[in-house]
């Protein structure tokens, strides 16, 4: 046997062994969750067997101080999912629509004034940059467009409409 054979299983082996002990640190880590789930909810413990449905419009979720700092509710869009500041301003939104979904992020530093907007609504992807309420910037194909419109880079003055375009 050469010894670029004997390297070349070597480096067989060594894969191997790595890809088993990979599935071993895995195969751990599950028993360890499945163990810590066991703890707090031990077999036999009072309550309904199988799932649980709880139904409603809207789920805040709360500081200890008794603030709004996430939501999960239904929009008129559809669902949306919204993370607040400390000062509770909407700082980021996930919203969930038949023909896509939308994602924006805000800067609450300066009073929710910019905005980016990644857009994927009527399969027309696009990201949106806003200052205030003018838009500054699209990349992609500008949202709501349903022709057919070709994604480009749109750039905006000071009042929001477009003063330069590159296809």
């Amino acid at each position: 046997m050469t010894t670029d054979e004997r390297l070349q299983r070597l480096e067989k082996e060594l894969a191997r062994t790595r890809r088993g002990f990979l599935v071993f640190v895995l195969a751990v880590a599950v028993c360890a969750l499945v163990w810590a789930v066991g703890l707090h909810n031990p077999a036999g413990a009072a309550g309904p067997v199988g799932p649980n449905i709880v139904s409603a419009n809207q789920f805040d979720l709360v500081d200890p101080n008794g603030k709004v700092r996430m939501s999960l509710e239904m929009a008129s869009m559809g669902p949306a999912l919204s993370v607040f500041s400390r000062s509770g301003q909407r700082q980021a939104v996930l919203l969930a629509h038949e023909c896509g979904f939308r994602i924006t992020g805000r800067d609450v530093i300066k009073r929710g004034s910019k905005q980016a907007i990644l857009d994927f609504l009527y399969a027309s992807p696009a990201v949106v940059m806003t200052g205030g309420t003018r838009k500054v910037a699209t990349i992609g194909v500008p949202p709501g467009s349903r022709d057919g419109t070709p994604a480009a880079v749109e750039l905006c003055d000071g009042n929001g409409k477009p003063c330069w375009r590159a296809p």
